[in-house]
């Protein structure tokens, strides 16, 4: 069924047409757009503590303005939420109810009283997060033993230490470092009201002490931190005063090489806040430059209407600009290309060229070629906006023949090189940005802390490079990410969106990457993610997402109302994996038609953006008319091509280029042998049959016993192990050459490529080809392991493969080894780290907390122990591309010798 057949030509041309001058009505004089980025109602309410804190002149039309904004958007559970009519949030209710109080709402308001009592009703404002405890305790609601110890000493941690800087995300780093200034010096509010708030609370507020650990934290890691926040609390007043100052000193440093003018310290609300109050902490009035620039900053993110007002979290103008450059490109005709090209003018000096941000801490040799998501923000590029900017140029030069971008696209293009993951992917602002450990930190409770690779950045990054001529087939960088896109899908066919609302987001976003990188519409992955789009498009013929897609405890689908933007998504998704003729393109095209109201808008609610700070979603307010213009035209262009015969034209940011490459697919699973939980979780997928020994050589002879070697086309041990060779790292990767047990050795291998072996060699990680010993026991001394290695010349030992081995060869079945470095050949696992790991993989809590109160000194050789068994942990979720398109050596290789 063609689309063109549903719904009339001349229906969807008006529509576009439509929707087009709509856009080009909110043009800025010099070319650029930038619309509304409206948060949840924390950072309004923030903004009024802000200024109480101050205390500044009360402005009484604007306070009322923002109570009566606060007022509209608190829920009908009595609380407020952190997207419009989503579920109770406590912290932004604390922060509603505070803000409303302070602006003079009496607590017998029938407003008031419903939220007073939804706080009750859920615990109380005992469960505020870490953010909001800390803002509690600078108005003494709360005393700082509420909050997590973040001694400012921190600054001057070297990048080796488990925690630094460098190693957390670029939002959470410039919110901790004044953060950390206000900690150690623990200012007042000046609160000329002397508001409070303890009537939230069900117990004494100053009674109360840390958080409670968050559902996304490891119970071992959380009381390993809780444990060092302890020690940390009764030895931090004993840190001498000269360290202090120079730890402040350095923050200053820090801060003030960032402050960025007017656009503030990474361009962002909290970092800013917290900036005008340290300086306020430090003595240094109003007047101050860096805090009165900081101070006319914050104010610059107020929307201020007639009966309403609110502040943005931040503005998106390069964001803006360059999606809605695409959109009129994609519409065509002659007043929305010129409009495009005058908004991609406008970008190019915005291009930053000199400024080496904090990602050059990890790749400090890449020149520096980025676009901000803000009008300034030179030490934080964000690469989403740089990829889609360059999209957007190479396509005006491309289809216009306009010059002028050729310098932009290329330094823009090395950049994007330049900051791909070792796991495949790319973040948002850093780069490897993998120290998930740090998420367990009591200050984490948001789980935001860390800027690790996502599918969507990912996507994008690939989509760019494939519009500039690369494919899988030719571009390493392009090769690396769609393998971490492929291991990245979810069971049902989605991709998880970090920057969108989301898993229609991100999945949008991967199969345009995929569609334009040259993967066949055949291709398994590809099927099953149109078949689960098709299977959630709602009755309207639109699709709809919401924010519970987000939840920790996420679970699966749940239908949600449509919305403009999730279906224009929809469609892009489904024409890039080739399903134009689909009958659920047409009614997604003619849900866009219907849904158009008389403003030549297709409205705002429900649009998202997980955008920054961390756990805010921020609404853009005129999302919906550039996606409709996209996935309106995408359609209406490739039925055009189809009629005509052809396949399609490059959609650049929608469905890009059709290219089949073909898969031959053994339909057995390969049978993957590991022996703890966390291993088995990594090597779970689609093609897979895993079995976990939980570390018994016992349980995994009696569990390979039921395994049908018919039912299985090859056999590969997969997991960590022990380093013999001293040369090996914690990281590092041994693909078995052979496998020894006592006086028998069995031949192992996959046949992989040199390029595939390059592509995953990178940062920290080596790979080696090697034997393997297998051992019944852990082998932890160093004296053990160095005997082994002198007696075997064995890269690494393991408990495992020497078993998985023996059952291949008998059942006369390929069979592999790869194994990560965990315990290097120098380490010796102390008693402590043994007793910690149960056979099963999972943490003994109890060993760990007797054996460190029995002796503090084992604190440091088990931390340095979780650190080298998480770094191989990370090490092993890369090596899953060995598990995936690739072949083991004939089976006639592997048989068992006698020596």
């Amino acid at each position: 069924m063609d689309a063109v057949n549903v719904t009339s030509r001349e229906a969807l041309e008006s529509s576009i047409a439509s929707a087009t001058q709509g856009v080009l009505g909110l043009q800025q004089s010099d070319g650029h757009w930038v619309f509304e980025l409206e948060a949840d109602c924390t950072i309004p309410a923030e903004y009024i503590l802000l200024r109480h804190y101050l205390a500044e002149p009360v402005d009484t039309v604007l306070e009322a303005k923002i109570g009566n904004y606060l007022r509209r958007v608190q829920g009908t559970h009595g609380g407020w939420p952190l997207v419009h009519d989503g579920e109770f949030d406590m912290s932004a209710s604390v922060k509603a109810y505070f803000a409303l109080k302070m602006i003079g709402d009496s607590v017998d308001a029938p407003h008031m009283v419903r939220a007073r009592e939804a706080i009750h009703s859920r615990g109380g404002a005992i469960n505020s997060n870490v953010f909001t405890r800390f803002l509690l305790a600078t108005f003494g609601v709360v005393t700082w033993g509420a909050v997590p110890v973040l001694p400012i000493e921190i600054v001057l941690l070297p990048f080796w230490s488990p925690f630094h800087l460098n190693k957390i995300s670029y939002w959470a780093r410039t919110t901790m470092v004044p953060l950390m200034v206000i900690a150690a010096l623990k200012p007042r509010a000046r609160n000329p009201k002397g508001v409070g708030i303890d009537e939230l609370f069900l117990q004494d507020p100053r009674s109360i002490g840390m958080t409670a650990k968050a559902p996304h934290q490891s119970m071992a890691w959380f009381l390993l931190f809780r444990s060092l926040d302890a020690i940390l609390r009764v030895i931090e007043p004993m840190f001498p005063k000269r360290l202090r100052k120079r730890a402040i000193d350095a923050a200053l440093a820090f801060i003030e090489e960032r402050l960025n003018g007017e656009d503030g310290m990474g361009a962002i609300y909290p970092p800013m806040a917290n900036i005008v109050m340290m300086y306020d902490a430090l003595g240094k009035d109003e007047n101050y430059p860096p805090r009165a620039t900081t101070r006319r900053g914050i104010d610059k993110l107020l929307v201020i209407r007639e009966e309403e007002a609110y502040c943005q979290p931040c503005v998106s103008p390069v964001w803006d600009t360059t999606l809605t450059a695409h959109a009129l490109l994609e519409a065509g005709g002659d007043k929305a290309v010129p409009a495009a090209k005058q908004g991609l003018d406008w970008l190019i000096p915005k291009q930053e060229l000199s400024v080496k941000g904090d990602w050059a801490a990890k790749r400090p040799d890449v020149r520096p070629g980025g676009w901000a998501f803000q009008y300034n923000n030179a030490h934080y590029p964000d690469l989403d906006d740089t990829a889609v900017v360059v999209m957007s140029m190479d396509r005006m030069r491309r289809e216009h023949g306009v010059a002028g971008y050729d310098t932009a696209i290329d330094r823009g293009r090395e950049w994007i090189e330049g900051m791909q993951s070792d796991d495949g992917g790319w973040a948002a602002f850093d780069v490897n940005n993998l120290e998930y450990y740090l998420n367990n930190i009591p200050f984490s409770d948001h789980g935001a802390l860390l800027d690790p690779p996502t599918e969507d950045v990912t996507a994008r990054c690939i989509s760019m490079l494939a519009q500039l001529g690369e494919t899988d087939k030719t571009s390493k960088h392009v090769a690396d990410g769609v393998a971490y896109l492929r291991k990245t899908q979810h069971p049902e066919g989605s991709w998880y969106g970090r920057w969108g609302m989301n898993f229609i987001y991100g999945t949008w976003s991967v199969l345009c990457a995929l569609n334009m990188a040259g993967v066949d519409h055949k291709d398994p992955m590809i099927r099953k993610a149109a078949d689960w789009l098709t299977s959630i498009q709602n009755k309207d013929g639109g699709w709809g997402e919401d924010a519970v897609s987000y939840r920790l405890d996420y679970k699966g689908w749940e239908a949600a109302p449509s919305t403009a933007s999730q279906t224009a998504w929809a469609l892009l998704a489904l024409m890039a994996a080739g399903e134009v003729d689909h009958p659920a393109v047409a009614r997604g095209v003619e849900y866009l038609i219907a849904t158009q109201n008389k403003k030549r808008t297709v409205g705002r609610a429900a649009v998202h953006r997980h955008r920054l700070p961390p756990r805010i979603l921020s609404t853009v307010s005129w999302l919906p008319e550039v996606l409709s213009v996209v996935g309106a035209g995408a359609v209406s262009e490739l039925a055009e091509h189809q009629q005509q015969g052809g396949r399609g034209r490059n959609v650049t940011l929608g469905t890009g280029e059709y290219i089949t490459v073909g898969n031959a697919i053994d339909p057995r699973p390969i049978l993957i042998v590991t022996g703890l939980v966390q291993e088995a979780r990594i090597a779970a997928g689609p093609g897979m049959a895993v079995i976990c020994s939980s570390s018994s050589p016992t349980q995994l002879r009696a569990l390979l016993t039921v395994v049908d070697p018919e039912t299985i086309r090859g056999v590969i041990s997969f997991g960590v192990a022990g380093g013999l060779d001293p040369t090996l790292r914690s990281g590092d990767v041994v693909l078995a050459t052979e496998v020894l047990s006592g006086d028998t050795r069995w031949a192992a291998g996959l046949s992989l490529s040199d390029d595939l072996i390059d592509r995953l060699t990178s940062g920290r990680r080596r790979v080696v080809r090697g034997s393997l010993a297998g051992a019944e026991e852990v082998v932890t001394g160093r004296s053990c392991k160095a005997a082994l290695h002198s007696e075997t010349g064995a890269a690494a030992v393991d408990m495992e493969s020497h078993i998985a081995a023996a059952y291949a060869a008998e059942a006369g079945l390929p069979f592999a080894a790869v194994r990560v470095i965990s315990d290097p050949a120098h380490r010796a696992l102390p008693a402590l780290a043994r007793a910690a790991i149960k056979p099963n993989g999972q943490i003994d809590l109890a060993a760990v907390l007797r054996g460190i109160v029995r002796n503090p000194a084992t604190l440091h050789a088990l931390v340095s122990t979780g650190i080298d068994f998480n770094r191989a942990l990370r090490s092993l979720r890369g090596c899953r591309d060995f598990l995936i398109g690739t072949e083991l050596l004939d089976s006639e290789a592997l048989v068992s010798e006698t020596a």
